[in-house]
């Protein structure tokens, strides 16, 4: 039983098991009897399947544990009466949601709460894998897993895991045999002979097995960082030590960091392992490697982590994590449509090669880096560096421009026929969803500001799905749940609904009334304040609300004036996105394209009204501040690489909201970062697809909370710069910086803690909009090399001197046990 666990009554709960009803569908509904098997790591479920080999999963393979009917299979086939004895495990990577119903609301309550706790505590132990060389003092006392049983003054949870795996039979001895098993289980990839050395090398006893004081010199092998070693021996200067003096030299030299002695002497109380040690305020090479694998020593400021920006700036003052297509799990011809996209994007490539990659490799922690060909300017290019060392590590700098044509992915769209089908499809395809490969979440993400494309859908209910293609429905008001149950637990501010509207004037009512009726007061139906304001209000004043972007008839004056008439028609011209996917289509290709817009929509929509945009001279006489205009990306790149100054001060006062090309049927992403540097706020992307675009746009968001909201530089916000990205030579954002990323240690191509010796120095132009990017892949001679892992986060949340940098998947989640081991600098240039 896991510590920390023992006596927990839920825990207790699961380890006995229990009858639960499994639904797949109307006609499959099985009761199968689960359990939590004695390891606290592994769920068991019987099967009528005879040869049935996949009746367990890990707790580890769990994203998060859901009460209630919250999933759409649990919608579809369950009656609204059981909605307390339901309950959903929705897992990681491709696997389909697991729909489960206990016997009574107790015992779902039971099963959520006990899976919730183990959950969490496996999250523990894999955050202390990640970020702490040992286990704790608990651990380090005495380590017994069942099986491999030994005292280990310092140790690894996740090596010892494996080793007590490998071995079969628990006698707490290795053999041979077992210890090949063991090096396969931490990706350490060698041949016979190495391995038998190895083996030789530790049994002094020759007995032919590793046990006791052989087993801990074996594990210390394995985990002996020279490195460390190098740096420790550098900086401990008193008997071997490092004093809080030390210490506080260390951090001042190589860090870069602004402490006082008294921050130093916590530090070694906080990290340092030996009493007697810590008594001398003095700090042993074990406590230095604990506090560079904690925060404190990672590559992210710890500054940066929480919200720190200020939130109280005007809306169009801040980038906002955006999502285009929203409700599509994979591509945007016949991909299912989902609700659950809202909850959790799917990743149609996250698990193409991490998954044999993560297994060869995610024993290593590494400190690689390769000497590749630098690539662009840091005023606005992709710096890139493509090196040829098996293993390679890349590090990118993303920091403006680049000069590729953003419409390179040719398609068409299906035709019309799915319209035929929608009646037919309708209510069957709303049950289609994590067949997808999720990974990537969109509301639980912090993205805000979510896409719905909505059309009229049978029985007088709109739909949302891509138009004029094959792919599937999902009900309007089903979406409108999810989002309301979902848009505020992963970040509390302003939450935009961007609407395509194709519905006739009846079902835009209904929308409107399912908006009001499910949203309630969350949903912004009035301007704040009592009077007309001339700007836009801030994410902090808008915590908790969620704005509807569309169409609107009239003037958002007319919400003072008590007189909602529209002073104008009732008709309106499409979306711009609606209408360039006519344009594209000859068979719906039409002039001034125009929809009638009910009353009841346009009166929802308060700061995000859609205009079409004519020229930055136009909008700035004529365009409200409530008005934005959306770019396909063609034309944003072209406004970004022509009159990008223009461009930066349009986005000063005004949102914009730039979304991918309609060629890009297999839901591709173009660069975000031009729009980005032009102060483009709404840089809507597809979640669903893991790409390099997306990771910049998870880095981008990373720091501040992660709350989905990133205050752009004054530059950008303070009409007196006249800042133009492409042409940075003068002005407050010029802060030439070199900046240094190396390692001066081993050249191994083959061990379990790899480095080489490289050095590599980049020009960075404006800090401010900077982002760097850390990839590992594998090389490759025959073939593209395989990606293994990636962490990306901007410039100015760096962290100087000998850092750790976590890697992750293509589907953004942390790799255990690895990662990359670096020395930056940023100089003045």
């Amino acid at each position: 039983m896991q510590i920390g666990l023992e006596g927990d009554v839920n825990l207790q709960f699961l380890m006995k098991g229990g009858e639960l009803t499994k639904v797949k569908s109307n006609s499959w509904q099985k009761k199968r009897f689960y359990k939590l098997q004695e390891d606290c790591e592994t769920m068991w479920h019987d099967s009528d399947k005879i040869f049935n080999k996949s009746n367990t999963f890990s707790i580890n393979d769990i994203d998060s544990v859901r009460q209630g009917r919250g999933s759409e299979g649990l919608q579809r086939y369950t009656d609204d009466s059981l909605g307390e004895c339901c309950f959903s495990i929705v897992f990681k990577g491709k696997r389909k949601n697991l729909d489960l119903v206990a016997n009574s609301s107790e015992e779902a309550k039971q099963w959520v709460a006990g899976l919730e706790k183990v959950i969490a505590h496996m999250d523990n132990l894999n955050s202390q894998q990640k970020r702490e060389q040992y286990p704790s003092a608990e651990v380090r006392q005495c380590c017994t897993r069942n099986s491999l049983v030994f005292s280990v003054e310092m140790n690894r949870a996740w090596i010892i895991s494996c080793m007590r795996k490998a071995d079969k039979n628990g006698d707490n001895m290795m053999t041979l045999k077992e210890l090949k098993h063991f090096l396969h289980q931490i990706n350490i990839e060698v041949d016979d002979t190495y391995a038998a050395a190895l083996f030789e090398r530790c049994d002094t006893s020759k007995s032919g097995t590793l046990e006791g004081e052989e087993i801990k010199h074996f594990y210390e092998l394995l985990t002996d960082r020279e490195e460390i070693n190098v740096i420790y021996g550098r900086y401990a200067q008193t008997e071997g030590h490092m004093s809080a003096a030390d210490l506080l030299d260390f951090l001042t030299t190589e860090q870069k960091e602004s402490r006082s002695l008294d921050d130093v002497k916590d530090l070694i109380d906080k990290y340092e392992p030996d009493e007697t040690a810590k008594q001398k305020k003095r700090m042993t090479k074990d406590g230095f490697l604990r506090y560079l694998s904690q925060p404190e020593g990672s590559i992210l400021n710890p500054a940066h982590q929480p919200l720190y920006q200020d939130m109280s700036q005007p809306l169009n003052h801040y980038f906002i994590s955006s999502s285009h297509n929203t409700y599509l799990m994979e591509d945007q011809l016949k991909g299912p449509s989902s609700t659950e996209a809202y909850i959790r994007q799917a990743g149609r490539q996250a698990d193409r090669q991490t998954g044999r990659q993560t297994r060869r490799h995610a024993g290593r922690q590494t400190g690689r880096r390769e000497d590749g060909k630098t690539g662009r300017r840091a005023d606005g290019k992709t710096v890139r560096q493509a090196g040829r060392q098996t293993g390679r590590q890349t590090s990118r700098r993303e920091d403006g421009q680049t000069r590729r044509q953003a419409d390179t992915q040719a398609g068409r769209q299906a035709d019309t026929q799915a319209d035929k089908q929608a009646g037919r499809q309708a209510d069957r395809q709303t049950g289609r969803r994590e067949d997808g490969k999720t990974g990537r979440r969109a509301l639980l993400k912090s993205c805000r500001c979510v896409e719905l494309d909505v059309w009229d859908g049978p029985n007088g209910e709109p739909l949302i799905y891509h138009g004029h293609t094959l792919t599937s429905k999902v009900l309007f008001k089903d979406v409108i749940k999810a989002i309301k149950e979902y848009a505020f637990k992963a970040s509390e501010y302003p939450v935009i609904l961007s609407l395509e509207n194709h519905c006739t004037v009846e079902q835009q009512k209904l929308m409107a009334h399912h908006m009001t009726s499910i949203l309630g007061s969350a949903l912004l139906t009035h301007p704040l304040g009592n009077e007309m304001s001339t700007a836009l209000p801030s994410p902090q004043d808008l915590k908790g609300r969620i704005l509807v972007k569309g169409k609107r008839l009239n003037k958002l004056d007319a919400a003072f004036n008590n007189n909602n008439a529209v002073d104008i028609d009732d008709v309106v011209s499409e979306e711009d996105e609606a209408a360039e996917v006519k344009e594209e289509d000859p068979k719906t290709k039409a002039k001034n394209s125009k929809i009638k817009l009910a009353q009841e929509l346009s009166d929802l929509v308060i700061y995000c009204k859609s205009v079409h945009f004519n020229s930055f001279e136009h909008s700035k006489e004529k365009q409200a501040f409530y008005e934005m205009a959306s770019f396909k990306e063609s034309k944003a790149k072209h406004f970004a690489d022509n009159a990008a100054s223009a461009f930066v001060h349009h986005n000063m006062d005004k949102l914009s909201r730039v979304y991918p090309a309609g060629s890009r049927t297999d839901s591709s992403n173009y660069n975000p970062v031009p729009m980005w540097n032009a102060g483009c706020q709404i840089v809507a992307l597809n979640f669903q697809t893991r790409c390099k675009q997306m990771d910049l746009n998870q880095g981008r968001f990373l720091p501040n909370g992660k709350c989905g909201y990133i205050l752009k530089p004054e530059f950008m916000r303070n009409p007196e710069f006249r800042f133009d990205p492409n042409n940075p030579s003068m002005g407050p954002w010029l802060k030439k910086k070199a900046l240094h990323i190396m390692t001066d240690l081993k050249d191994e191509s083959v061990c379990f803690n790899p480095t080489w010796n490289k050095n590599f120095k980049f020009t960075i132009n404006v800090p401010e909009l900077a982002i760097v990017r850390f990839v590992v892949e594998d090389y490759d001679a025959a073939s593209a090399n395989d990606f293994i892992g990636q962490y990306t986060l901007p410039f100015t949340s760096m962290q100087y001197g000998y850092r750790h940098i976590p890697l992750l998947t293509q589907s953004g989640d942390v790799i255990p046990s690895a990662g990359l081991f670096v020395h930056i600098m940023a100089l003045d240039d």
